[in-house]
C-alpha cells in the first residue's frame, strides 16, 4: 500500500511537471513569436518610411532639375535680349544708315545692301521668337487651362471665327509635359492661321488610358498628307511631341480639314 501510494505521488509530481514545462514552452514560443511579429511589423514600417522617403527624394530631384533648367533659360533669354539682340538691331540701323549715305549705289551694292538687310531682319525675327521661347510665360504664372483659353481666344478675334475648347484632366501634369502641349497647340494655331483658312477650331486635351491625349482639329481646306513636304510647324511639333516621350500624328485631306494627334506621357 506504502509503495502504491509512492507510485502514485510520483507519477502525480511528473505530470504536474509535464505540464509546467509544457506551459513555460508555451509561454517562451508565445513571447518569441511575438517578438518576431513585432519586429517584422517595425521592419516592414521602416521599410515603408524608406520608400516614402526615397519617394520625396525623387521629387525633390525633379523639382530642383525644374528649378535649374528654368533659371537656365531665363538667363539665356536675357542674354540674348541684352546682346545679340541689341546687336543684331545696330547692325540693321547701320545697314539702313548706309544706304542712305550711298546716294545712288551701283546695282551689285545694292542687292548686297538689301540682301543683307534681310538677313539681319529675319535673324532679328528668330532671336526675337527665341526669346519669346525661353522666357517664362503665361503658362507659368496662369497654369495650362487659362493659357490655352487665352491663346485661343486671340486667335477667335484676329480670325473671327470660333475655336471651341475642351480640357477635362483629373491630375496635373508635369511642367514639361504642359509646356508641350502648350507649345505644341501655340504652334497648331499659327499654322491654321496662316494656312488653313478654316472657319473652326477645335481642341481637346483629355487623358485616357493613363495618357494625354491633345487633339486640335480644324474645318479648313486641308493638304495631302504624303505628298506634303513638312514644314517647320509641323516639323517642330513633332519633335516636341517625341522629344517629351510621346509620339505625333497629322489627318488631313484636301477640303476636309485637318486633324493633329499627339499622346503624351502624363509626366515626365
Amino acid at each position: 500500500m506504502i509503495v502504491g501510494f509512492v507510485l502514485n505521488y510520483f507519477n502525480y509530481n511528473l505530470f504536474h511537471r509535464d505540464v509546467i514545462v509544457s506551459i513555460f514552452f508555451g509561454l517562451a514560443m508565445g513571447g518569441i513569436y511575438g517578438i518576431y511579429t513585432l519586429r517584422l511589423e517595425y521592419l516592414q514600417e521602416r521599410m515603408k518610411f524608406l520608400e516614402e522617403l526615397a519617394e520625396k527624394n525623387q521629387q525633390l530631384q525633379a523639382t530642383t532639375r525644374h528649378l535649374a533648367i528654368s533659371e537656365e533659360r531665363n538667363r539665356m533669354g536675357r542674354e540674348l535680349h541684352d546682346s545679340i539682340s541689341q546687336g543684331v538691331q545696330g547692325l540693321i540701323f547701320a545697314l539702313h544708315s548706309l544706304r542712305h549715305e550711298l546716294k545712288d549705289p551701283p546695282e551689285r551694292v545694292a542687292n548686297i545692301l538689301h540682301h543683307l538687310e534681310a538677313t539681319a531682319r529675319s535673324t532679328l525675327d528668330e532671336l526675337r521668337a527665341l526669346i519669346e521661347e525661353l522666357k517664362p510665360s503665361q503658362l507659368v504664372e496662369e497654369g495650362l487651362t487659362a493659357s490655352i483659353q487665352a491663346t485661343c481666344e486671340l486667335l477667335s478675334q484676329r480670325q473671327a471665327i470660333p475655336v471651341d475648347v475642351n480640357i477635362t484632366l483629373p491630375a496635373p501634369l508635369s511642367p514639361e509635359i504642359e509646356m508641350t502641349i502648350y507649345r505644341i497647340v501655340q504652334e497648331a494655331l499659327a499654322n491654321i492661321e496662316k494656312h488653313a483658312h478654316a472657319q473652326q477650331v477645335m481642341i481637346s486635351i483629355t487623358e485616357t488610358a493613363g495618357q494625354v491625349l491633345l487633339t486640335v482639329k480644324d474645318d479648313g481646306r486641308g493638304f495631302t498628307v504624303p505628298q506634303a513636304a513638312p514644314g517647320h510647324g509641323l516639323r517642330n511639333m513633332r519633335q516636341r511631341a517625341e522629344e517629351a516621350g510621346g509620339s505625333f500624328e497629322v489627318l488631313s485631306k484636301p477640303g476636309h480639314g485637318t486633324t493633329i494627334k499627339v499622346i503624351l506621357p502624363p509626366k515626365d
